[in-house]
């Protein structure tokens, strides 16, 4: 789309908005377009700003203003455009600013597009923080796209995806007004402005439990690290909440298994495997050391989720770490799809690897295999 910015430039301006127009393509979505016409106009203005020497027209601050503008006019998201318009206005002269560029005029630019009162937005943020989460919330390993696509649509459709967008858009735009809210002149928006700011904390939608999980969290930790005993802290986070701490949980994971802190690395990964399937990998990885008291956790999420956990295994077999190849072969002796073909190949196929634990246990694995599984 920056190609058409230096064309934009050698129009007549007062049929550049025509002649955009004109020029848009009808394969591209307008918010997508209109978003690269206002990145590339914008970057013009950073680059002379810069000093950089100039090897093809660009774009002025009241050109990329325009652009803005009439992105606007055609729909273009309004938190969008205030994060364009206050970053133009960073870059332009401070005489002689374009009237959409007055920090007046974006600030009620966007208040007028906050579709709550600040007591509604402090009260939808507090219903969605009380919601559940379960694991509903998540997309399912083996969800087909079909079936992830019409959740998606159905979450759409909701109440309370339409109060969360919105949230997210007034959060943006307050973020995005917080460093102008002095160079406000009028002193009832300046002090309209200045109510919102005071309340941004409360708009925050983080589920209650997940902020219970948290501080769960913490709590073991500090047992974990003081040696103490932990009670029942860990079956009290294993919930659909722990979904949210896996980043950390992985974090913990590993820096205990690094440690050789055995019972704490075994109480994180207990806590780890409640994120479903999507724990896999790290516990997989955590097996290659010491794999005895972690193989009935890890059991547990294959027994929930044979395709998933086949996947994962391919991912292990093909590592170049052979620890982790005897992971993969002994997931494949255990996993439920033992009796398949594929599994029966892939176990064939370690008999020739060049770590011979691999081997031996791909040999074992086929001699014990079911005897039901007929002819191949």
């Amino acid at each position: 789309m920056s190609d058409l910015i230096p064309a934009l430039i050698a129009t007549d301006p007062a049929h550049r908005h025509q002649w955009l127009l004109a020029n848009r393509p009808a394969d591209f979505q307008p918010v997508y377009w209109w978003l690269s016409l206002i990145e590339s106009a914008v970057a013009g203005v950073r680059f002379d700003a810069l000093g950089l020497p100039r090897n093809r027209p660009r774009a002025d601050v009241s050109l990329a203003a325009a652009v803005i503008g009439w992105a606007l006019e055609d729909g273009y998201p309004v938190q969008y455009a205030v994060r364009e318009l206050v970053h133009l206005r960073s870059l332009a002269p401070a005489i002689a600013l374009p009237a959409i560029l007055q920090p007046d005029e974006v600030a009620r630019r966007a208040l007028d597009a906050f579709r709550f009162s600040r007591a509604d937005a402090v009260a939808a943020a507090a219903r969605l923080r009380a919601l559940p989460v379960t694991d509903d919330d998540f997309d399912q390993p083996g969800d087909s796209p079909p079936e992830r696509t019409r959740r998606f649509e159905e979450l759409r459709g909701t109440d309370e995806y339409r109060d969360h967008q919105q949230l997210i858009a007034i959060e943006q735009m307050l973020d995005t007004l917080r460093p102008t809210a002095g160079d406000i002149t009028d002193p009832a928006l300046a002090a309209e402005l200045a109510a919102w700011l005071d309340i941004l904390p409360g708009l925050d939608r983080t589920p209650d439990a997940v902020r219970v999980a948290w501080a769960q969290l913490d709590d073991l930790v500090a047992l974990l690290d003081a040696g103490r005993p932990t009670g029942d802290l860990v079956q009290r986070l294993r919930t659909p909440a722990a979904a949210y701490l896996q980043w950390k949980l992985q974090e913990l994971l590993a820096r205990y298994a690094a440690a050789g802190d055995t019972a704490a690395r075994d109480q994180i990964a207990h806590v780890l495997a409640a994120c479903g399937p999507a724990a896999l990998p790290a516990l997989l990885r955590s097996l290659v050391h010491d794999p005895e008291t972690l193989r009935p956790t890890v059991r547990d999420l294959f027994e929930r989720s044979p395709g998933e956990a086949m996947t994962q295994l391919k991912v292990c077999l093909a590592d170049a770490d052979p620890g982790l190849r005897r992971v993969g072969v002994w997931g494949l002796s255990v996993l439920n799809l033992r009796q398949s073909d594929e599994v029966v190949d892939l176990l064939v196929a370690a008999t020739t690897d060049t770590d011979a634990a691999v081997r031996h246990l791909a040999a074992e694995a086929l001699r014990t295999r079911p005897p039901d599984h007929g002819p191949r």
